[in-house]
């Protein structure tokens, strides 16, 4: 199973044997006991490395026991996969919440769910002689749980490198993994890699950091993987249970589907309100259409000569061209907003602005007058009003 060991203000958790340290209920809640000496024992600062004896760190779940359940109902069920999967994700909260540094000593081969206990640490120091971190569920035709996956993106380097951990299935050594940013530090053999990991957690412990704090911290920089720990999905199921309880704060499976459930209905109300508001545009725009037309059928004057003449169309308007007019006051004259609040102007006031004096702005319209009238902004009409006098 495993042993806990104290050197000084350091705790060693040593998986031990010579055999895969597969894990089933059996060796977690061992791991899960030991953290718990670890959590009473320490009394200041403190730093926690775990280690394995043997060719394997850990070669993941212990499937061969999960799927051989005699009970045809709960083997259906997938009674024990869930439950092996429920405790896992128990021993990663425990590890989140140790109230000091962690570091994995990964001194042989760590796999699927194994490596999933070695990336749950905070430093990974890694052999060179032998072993490596493989995420072997693409292999294997399993579907890798969401909480496993946000704990892989979470502390391996940028995009590429998990997208060739999670979908590529690399096997990855610890030169690899350096350069990929899983792996703190290689050494040249499983007693060097101890004995590293031994320096570092002694520096760490040295730095006398409150460990609530600490812990505190470390739940801010994996708050993705908290939150996924509540589903009580496992290796190749989409999760239809309970959520796991743990010391941390329980993410709760059916307030996740709420969350869900709540974002799909604000998104379809959003589509709704969106396609009433361009309905409404549409609609406005017509309206808006139809004044103008409104206002050019209405229209019969034609500015011609020297003076301006009334000179009613019977056959034929003519457009004024009202889109391409933004504004006829001179550009040294304050700028008057048309609100509501402007009244229609009478035949006299329009008919001052329309013959406004060329010197104080060129309408392109060729219309002379010497009237030193200010030019006056028009009041916005309102489809009432016409320009016949």
């Amino acid at each position: 199973m495993c042993t806990l060991d104290k050197r000084g203000n350091l705790f060693v958790l040593t998986l031990t044997g010579d055999d895969e340290h597969r894990l089933n209920p059996t060796l977690i809640d061992s791991i899960r006991d030991a953290l718990d000496r670890v959590r009473s024992g320490s009394t200041g600062a403190a730093a926690l490395i775990t280690t394995a004896h043997g060719k394997f760190f850990s070669n993941g779940y212990d499937l061969r026991w999960a799927l051989s359940d005699p009970d045809p109902v709960q083997s259906e069920a997938f009674a024990r996969p869930k439950a092996m999967s429920a405790k896992f994700r128990l021993l990663i909260a425990d590890l989140i919440s140790l109230p000091m540094p962690t570091i994995a000593a990964v001194t042989g081969h760590a796999s699927a769910a194994g490596f999933g206990l070695a990336l749950s640490h905070d430093y990974l120091l890694m052999s060179r002689g032998r072993g490596f971190l493989y995420m072997s569920e693409l292999d294997i035709g399993y579907k890798i749980p969401n909480f496993l996956f946000a704990l892989v993106k979470a502390r391996v380097g940028p995009p590429r490198s998990w997208r060739n951990v999670v979908l590529r299935a690399e096997k990855i050594t610890a030169e690899t993994g350096v350069e990929w940013g899983i792996v703190d530090s290689a050494h040249a053999s499983a007693g060097e890699t101890l004995e590293a990991a031994l320096r570092l957690g002694g520096d760490l412990a040295g730095r006398n950091w409150d460990g609530k704090v600490y812990a505190d911290c470390r739940r801010t920089v994996l708050a993705d993987v908290v939150a996924a720990l509540g589903s009580d999905e496992t290796v190749g199921d989409a999760g239809e249970g309970t959520a796991a309880v743990s010391r941390l704060n329980a993410v709760e499976l059916d307030r996740n589907d709420s969350v869900h459930l709540s974002l799909d209905k604000k998104e379809d109300e959003s589509e709704v309100k969106n396609d009433e508001k361009v309905e409404s545009e549409q609609i406005s725009k017509v309206i808006v259409d139809e004044k103008v037309d409104s206002i050019k059928k209405n229209d019969s004057s034609v500015l011609s000569g020297d003076q301006p003449k009334v000179v009613v169309k019977e056959d034929e308007e003519e457009d004024l061209g009202w889109d391409e007019i933004e504004d006829i006051g001179s550009g040294d004259e304050e700028k008057v907003s048309s609100t509501a609040q402007s009244c229609s102007p009478s035949r006299t006031e329009l008919k001052k602005q329309l013959i406004a004096g060329k010197d104080d702005e060129d309408l392109s319209w060729d219309i002379d007058d010497d009237d030193d009238e200010p030019v006056k902004r028009p009041c916005r009409l309102s489809k009432f009003d016409k320009l016949v006098w």
